[in-house]
């Protein structure tokens, strides 16, 4: 069967290869799912899990949690398993974070006037809402909800849409976005402690189609006005909700990185050169540029973009030792995957 793949288009090799990770994603969902290997069957359904060692098989889950594929797969294929499986493997971590930025080539996610539609490509755009499929939340941050008033829905690919969870720690978002009113999804709204809620419903919206009220509000514990990442994706672990995406906007993702709660960061860079702006990824320097910091990473090509995969689950610490700093370096000259 792997055969057949060979002999597919390329935007057909992709679809399948989507069809597969969501198979991947639900069966990550159980708790011990031994012996999983999905292989490829055109006759019937396209994908099959056999519980048996399955020498065709596309995709395997290792005894470690850790999704493998086959070396016989198109490259096509086997560049979309490397960029999303990490997503789904399963560690014994309570969540996995992963962060997207999209950016021009000088940094910035936005003009001067907050104008940031669309910095990157079709192809891009396309990747936010596959990552949005294979999470069980997208969190943003209030600003990106006034600035853009997204969907935050999968809508360019198949599957699930995932719990969308807005922070707003003093409630001071009104219900008129689209997020909070369109049936078309659940929204969570996270408040820290003291958030002045008066009598406010802890619920509200329309009733989707699951019986449940699109808006729930949620206080994340002894929680100040900055609302620390790490109580937010432990709060949100603790709910169910474990692989999470953090879509925006720069400051909302930098928080995220600088609390070392990621582990995955992906950068998507433009061919634009926008001059003053909003910048994308906003840290706290380093002295030396011996200790900046060198993730691990691929590149993928998305259209005229270049998408960064960054591995940045031990990268967070600006104050690392130059040995440390020395093997993120031979980490990060590691091959490279290019798609064209």
């Amino acid at each position: 069967m792997l055969a057949y793949l060979n002999t597919l288009a390329s935007k057909d090799a992709e679809l399948l290869a989507w069809q597969f990770l969501l198979a991947a994603r639900n069966l990550s969902k159980v708790l011990h799912p031994n012996g999983c290997y999905l292989s490829l069957d055109e006759q019937r359904t396209p994908v099959v899990l056999q519980h048996a060692d399955d020498s065709s098989a596309c995709l395997w889950l290792g005894n470690d949690g850790v999704w493998c594929r086959s070396s016989q797969i198109p490259a096509v294929v086997a560049a979309m398993f490397d960029l999303y499986l990490p997503l789904l493997t399963r560690t014994n971590a309570s969540y996995y974070v992963v962060a997207h930025l999209g950016q021009s080539i000088d940094s910035k996610i936005a003009t001067t006037s907050g104008d940031g539609y669309y910095v990157t490509g079709e192809e891009n755009r396309r990747h936010l809402h596959c990552l949005r499929a294979l999470s069980d939340a997208v969190i943003v941050g209030a600003a990106t909800v006034i600035a853009d008033n997204p969907q935050l829905t999968t809508r360019a690919v198949a599957g699930e849409h995932a719990v969308r969870v807005v922070l707003d720690p003093r409630a001071e978002l009104d219900t008129s976005f689209g997020v909070f009113n369109d049936a078309q999804a659940r929204t969570v709204l996270l408040h820290q402690s003291s958030a002045k809620l008066d009598a406010r419903s802890m619920t509200s919206g329309p009733v989707l189609s699951s019986g449940e009220q699109q808006v729930e509000r949620w206080i994340v514990p002894d929680s100040d006005a900055s609302m620390n990442p790490e109580q937010v994706v432990s709060l949100l672990a603790r709910r169910g909700l474990n692989r999470l995406f953090v879509e925006g906007g720069g400051v909302t993702v930098s928080r995220f990185f600088e609390a070392a709660v990621l582990d995955r960061l992906h950068v998507a860079v433009a061919p634009l050169l926008v001059g003053e702006g909003t910048s994308a990824l906003q840290l706290g320097g380093v002295e030396k540029m011996i200790n900046a910091r060198r993730p691990a990473h691929a590149l993928y090509g998305m259209g005229d973009d270049v998408l960064w995969d960054f591995d940045v689950s031990g990268c967070s610490d600006a104050t690392v030792s130059n040995s440390a700093v020395q093997d993120s370096v031979s980490a990060a000259l590691e091959p490279t995957v290019r798609i064209k």
